[in-house]
């Protein structure tokens, strides 16, 4: 897959696809944007934010009494950046635009039952999303907050799991507590 539909390209090693079951995934959970672990390996949430949310699935997995299949994305799928060796910087709304039509492609492939935004910028996307007739959603914190916050030890931890684990009882028929 190339791209050049915004300046982002000229800053990426790669495009940076989802990850998890794609075919059979109940829940879609969209971030911001790749960082930098994510631009090397090409694949969404696998720096530290990634392995924070994994545990947070995990958690949340194992307090629903259930699993459910899910896929991890982005709004825009190349990091966004000033320069290869410059910081994270959130994605710019052109650069959104131009992404989004890639990202509603995923969605209606995907056809989640629910969405999970991670984080602030991923979460101004949910009215937009549901407006189309998407999946009903939750905005959440992002990860990388959670860390900056404590990480597995943070209060926003557990509560991001309790989130999760709703989703997944509602998607199950299970009472939530």
């Amino acid at each position: 897959m190339t791209c050049q539909n915004c300046g982002l390209w000229r800053t990426r090693k790669n495009i940076v696809q989802g990850r998890g079951d794609q075919q059979e995934a109940e829940i879609l959970f969209i971030g911001e944007a790749p960082g930098k672990s994510e631009d090397i390996r090409g694949e969404a949430f696998v720096g530290r934010s990634g392995r924070l949310l994994d545990e947070a699935i995990r958690k949340a997995e194992k307090l629903a009494g259930a699993s459910v299949p899910y896929w991890i994305t982005n709004i825009v799928a190349c990091r966004p950046c000033d320069g290869r060796d410059q910081p994270n910087r959130p994605p710019k709304k052109e650069e959104i635009e131009a992404c989004f039509g890639t990202l509603e492609e995923e969605i209606y492939f995907i056809d989640p039952r629910r969405i999970i935004y991670l984080g602030k910028t991923a979460g101004r996307m949910k009215q937009k999303i549901e407006k189309l007739g998407y999946a009903q959603g939750i905005a959440v914190p992002h990860p990388a907050y959670i860390l900056r916050k404590g990480g597995k030890e943070a209060p926003e931890f557990m509560a991001l799991s309790r989130e999760i684990a709703e989703v997944i009882k509602s998607l199950r028929g299970k009472e939530v507590i």
